[in-house]
């Protein structure tokens, strides 16, 4: 579960602004989408962000390594019909100078 991330008795704008600090804010949650269950979460917005911003970080980072992994896979399913396009051109290209050599005589 989501744990508080203000800490009053830390804080510095705690003490200097009584208890009224800029940077305090509450969250409210209704797990399931009931009112009656009601979960508050008090947070610090600069300690929040930087948790949120670690966990978009770690996402990004498993959504680029599976992109990775799909990229490696698909390139080793493209790398067969490459190689036979590459024989079919090569073909084509033997086949055009034969012609053209034939049309030369």
């Amino acid at each position: 579960m989501i744990q508080n991330t203000c800490k009053k008795e830390e804080c510095l704008f705690w003490g200097l602004f009584d208890g009224k600090c800029p940077q305090h804010f509450i969250n409210t949650f209704y797990p399931n989408g009931k009112e009656d269950e009601k979960y508050e979460v008090e947070d610090c917005a600069p300690i929040r962000t930087m948790l949120m911003i670690k966990e978009l970080h770690d996402r990004l980072i498993g959504t680029q390594k599976a992109f990775e992994e799909e990229r490696n896979k698909m390139q080793e399913i493209l790398k067969p019909i490459n190689d036979f396009v590459g024989m079919v051109k090569k073909l084509e290209q033997e086949k055009r100078k034969e012609i053209d050599d034939a049309s030369t005589i």
